[in-house]
């Protein structure tokens, strides 16, 4: 028998199917570039690994599952290693992301891949691996050699090093970001109860059938991935945002460069009827669809200030559009800071003042010509 199906292959298949999907979408959801592409291979490195799990749990044949364990080390590896990068691109320390630290993160990645590949020389990953016959799904029970736990003790190292990093910036005191918190705070526990599971060899104590690392790994990449970025967004919203930015009567709306919305403050959420948690990296014309041409400012790389008028509440009112534009280091534009102050009623005041020195005029001009006519002389 050369295969053998069961719930948890195609769970696994469906998962490594689910996380292609997410990869292709992750775009979308991550607004910084260089994070994004790290997101997107951390989803594809994840799905080849729950991939080489599916298929090792699905063929008996040990020299096959040999292979397939020395590639779910080596995506593991990789998958953790851009897990904690991930995790430092969005919320730091900033002073990590050198050069020099990665090469060192890569040095075990490319020796797990020379390991596996030259493992039957020197047999420094694994000596003469098994099937365990006690397992339905008969997994390979090896003889690990040291190698094997110099990976571990780096993936251990990963793990609570990202973790560590999630829970200092979680428990760290935020605004009405509970949800959000509650999510990153799993995502950072998951991986550690999973190591420590590995470790101290509970899985058969816990009459774990299929090794959990693939799922627990899966499972809190696809949380954060999902979470951190709007997190970190939030973040960096300076510490003066509940005395400016909450407070202020006039609408606020931040965008990134392809004018999908970043933030909203709360008088840009009552103007637009909803939520910046409902509407998050949708694009401006998508919440605000009245407004075509007017908002859409993708291509605009300095600051700008005009006129505009929308309809607000069944009646036409006149807004003072200001745009700041923020750029990177490098002076590409990041996003921008649309400004909408309702300037209607001083327009009203400005056009009845404009009418009534209009009207004196011509009144003064009325008494002038009568006084001229008065006195027999013409006009």
């Amino acid at each position: 028998m050369l295969w053998q199906w069961s719930p948890y292959v195609i769970a696994e298949f469906a998962a490594a199917a689910g996380i292609v999907i997410m990869a292709i979408y992750f775009p979308w959801r991550d607004l910084n570039r260089r994070s994004s592409l790290i997101g997107v291979t951390l989803l594809l490195v994840c799905s080849l690994w729950m991939l080489a799990h599916a298929i090792e749990i699905g063929l008996p044949v040990p020299s096959y599952k040999s292979y397939l364990m020395g590639a779910q080390l080596i995506w593991g590896i990789i998958a953790l290693t851009l897990w904690l990068l991930y995790i430092v691109h969005q919320i730091g320390p900033k002073k990590w992301l050198t050069k020099r630290v990665f090469v060192l993160l890569g040095i075990m990645p490319l020796m797990s891949i020379l390991g596996v590949i030259s493992n039957h020389f020197h047999h420094l990953i694994w000596i003469k691996p098994g099937l365990d016959s006690q397992n339905p799904y008969l997994p390979l029970q090896p003889t690990y050699g040291i190698t094997y736990w110099i990976c571990v003790v780096y993936i251990v190292v990963l793990i609570f090093t990202g973790s560590f990093l999630l829970i200092k910036n979680v428990v760290r005191p935020h605004y009405n970001r509970i949800g959000e918190s509650a999510i990153l705070l799993i995502a950072a526990v998951l991986p550690m109860l999973a190591a420590l599971i590995e470790i101290l060899g509970l899985s058969n104590s816990l009459k774990l059938s299929i090794g959990i690392t693939p799922w627990v790994s899966l499972i809190s990449t696809i949380m954060l991935v999902w979470t951190l970025p709007r997190f970190h967004l939030r973040n960096v919203i300076p510490f003066a945002r509940d005395t400016v930015f909450e407070r202020i009567e006039d609408c606020i709306i931040v965008l990134d460069k392809r004018d999908r919305v970043l933030d909203l403050n709360p008088a840009a959420e009552r103007f637009v009827g909803h939520k910046i948690s409902d509407v998050m990296g949708y694009s401006v014309k998508q919440i605000l669809p009245q407004w075509p041409g007017q908002i859409g400012i993708a291509d605009q790389t300095i600051a700008s200030d005009k006129e505009i008028v929308l309809e607000r509440g069944g009646e036409q009112r006149t807004f003072n559009m200001s745009v700041s534009v923020a750029a990177d280091p490098d002076g590409h534009s990041t996003s921008k800071v649309v400004l909408l102050a309702d300037i209607t009623y001083r327009k009203k005041a400005e056009e009845e003042r404009q009418q009534s020195a209009e009207q004196l005029l011509n009144a003064l001009k009325a008494t002038y010509r009568q006084d001229i006519r008065a006195r027999g002389n013409p006009v």
